[in-house]
């Protein structure tokens, strides 16, 4: 925050010469408030926001998602909100400034967790495998030694399951009839499942409970993700050329898929800095190649 201000060109300044401009600008904590001036990545943007305490086992230190889940997040924010404020400058004529902070957008998507503090004092915190109170929801053994996600919290979806696991009277004791009363019982119905589902190999697990109607699925590495027939199929495992490694290279496809306009990956981004420069300050400003000489001699780009 700030530096364009220092430079100079700040939103008030640019919006003077057009009045249209929209000014998109992520930081750690914002654009105001009183740790605005602070530098901000987004492992303490995750941990400052109580994301990363929800994270792992009770007692034990929360570990961080081998991803940088805070950047990614702010981006896809820093996105929608400029997308909303084209919109609405093609009603108004008017731009805007649109501020994302890696710490507000890690706050925005812990679900109910602020609302079940404020309310009845609850400090949600890491349930490892499982979500508390949400039964059945887990991860269980099969017979090679990895586990499946089986998912049948819902009334009808876990009775589904108990006929695919040959205890159809599971689902009306009293102990798992309905949602809260599986909550209660959470470790006892989790045993129960997993010296079930421990006799079958995963796919026979998946086989038998997707023809039942159930939730399952595995827990891939990114080796079986590339190799997902269905990924493949949908176009998210997406060629696209890599110009600083000179090769083609796979990648995530576009998310989300439309019908009538469907995206496309050109290539894998820009090899190096100032790499577009020719086609922004010449193509798109008009600027002549005298006046791009002139600015580079003056060190402006």
């Amino acid at each position: 925050p700030g530096t364009f201000e220092r430079l100079g060109i700040g939103p008030e300044v640019l919006s003077e010469r057009n009045p249209g401009i929209i000014v998109v600008r992520v930081s750690g904590y914002g654009q105001t408030g009183p740790d605005s001036t602070r530098a901000g990545y987004a492992s303490v943007a995750e941990a400052a926001s109580g994301l990363r305490y929800l994270n792992g086992y009770p007692g034990q230190l929360p570990p961080r998602l081998a991803l940088s889940l805070g950047d990614t997040l702010a981006g896809m924010f820093a996105a929608q909100g400029a997308l909303a404020a084209l919109y609405r400058r093609s009603v108004t004529g008017k731009g805007q400034v649109v501020d994302t902070s890696l710490i507000e957008s890690c706050v925005a998507v812990q679900e109910s967790a602020i609302a079940d503090y404020d309310a009845g004092g609850v400090v949600r915190g890491p349930s490892g495998t499982r979500l508390d109170g949400i039964a059945p929801s887990n991860l269980y053994p099969t017979s090679e030694g990895t586990h499946v996600i089986i998912a049948a919290n819902q009334d009808s979806v876990f009775a589904r399951l108990c006929q695919a696991m040959g205890r159809p009277e599971l689902a009306i004791d009293e102990r798992f009839a309905d949602h809260a009363a599986r909550g209660r019982n959470q470790d006892e119905l989790d045993e129960l499942i997993g010296e079930w589902s421990s006799q079958y190999s995963p796919d026979k697990l998946t086989e038998v409970l997707s023809a039942a109607g159930v939730v399952v699925g595995p827990v891939n590495t990114v080796a079986e993700v590339v190799a997902d027939p269905h990924l493949r199929a949908r176009g998210m495992i997406a060629e696209h050329y890599d110009e600083r490694a000179q090769r083609t290279v796979l990648g995530p496809g576009v998310v989300p898929q439309f019908s009538e306009t469907p995206g496309g990956i050109r290539n894998a981004g820009p090899p190096g800095p100032g790499c577009d420069s020719e086609t922004v300050y010449g193509e798109l400003l008009g600027l002549s190649t005298g006046e791009l000489e002139e600015l580079r001699e003056e060190g402006v780009i």
